[in-house]
């Protein structure tokens, strides 16, 4: 479970709180990579919160924090020279998930604190895989998305910055919406009633 919460804090901070100015400074400075990859380590912290004070935490955490670092600078050099936009964004997400599951493997036994077991309503929720699935799908349909198309017209030397198409956004998250919530009802629900999951 908390390798899970790893990758949608990765997401949330790679996609949703990644604006084109911030990728702008990426580009101009290793102060705005320091600043990005610093984004990461406090989302991971807020998304991580129902497992801390745990130490090993911490580790996974700055294991992920500084690892985009150095996947993010290495990705900015070669987009200088190479200028493979598509091929250098999936390698560059492909690197860091490879390091967030292996910082993941480190928490493979770890369990949510105390404290939080005592709010048993957001235990539950937090504790639900197919929530957590389900926000990382939606930030990839969405923002991912986007961001597949923006490295695309980069390659293309339609480069206009990184502007979202919002229209675009909701529909895919509607038309995702209606599909998992189909899937939610149709596949679990009827696992669980007729008990195929033995099977």
């Amino acid at each position: 479970m908390p390798t899970l919460y790893l990758i949608l804090a990765h997401f949330i901070a790679d996609f949703v709180l990644q604006p084109d100015r911030i990728v702008k400074m990426k580009h101009e400075s290793w102060k705005g990579n320091l600043i990005h990859s610093g984004i990461h380590g406090l989302t991971g912290l807020v998304i991580m919160t129902p497992f801390l004070p745990n130490p090993a935490v911490f580790i996974a955490i700055l294991i992920v924090t500084v690892s985009h670092f150095f996947i993010d600078s290495a990705k900015i050099q070669i987009e200088k020279s190479a200028h493979r936009f598509v091929k250098t964004f999936l390698l560059d997400q492909s690197a860091h998930l490879i390091l967030i599951i292996g910082a993941g493997y480190l928490l493979r036994n770890e369990q949510v604190a105390p404290w939080f077991s005592e709010f048993r309503f957001a235990e539950m929720w937090y504790l639900n895989p197919l929530v957590a699935v389900g926000l990382i799908l939606i930030i990839l349909a969405t923002y991912g998305y986007e961001l597949l198309l923006y490295q695309y017209d980069r390659s293309k030397k339609r480069d206009t910055g990184f502007k979202p198409n919002r229209r675009r956004m909701v529909r895919n998250l509607l038309l995702f919406g209606v599909v998992y919530v189909l899937f939610l009802i149709f596949g679990v629900y009827s696992v669980a009633v007729t008990g195929l999951g033995g099977i």
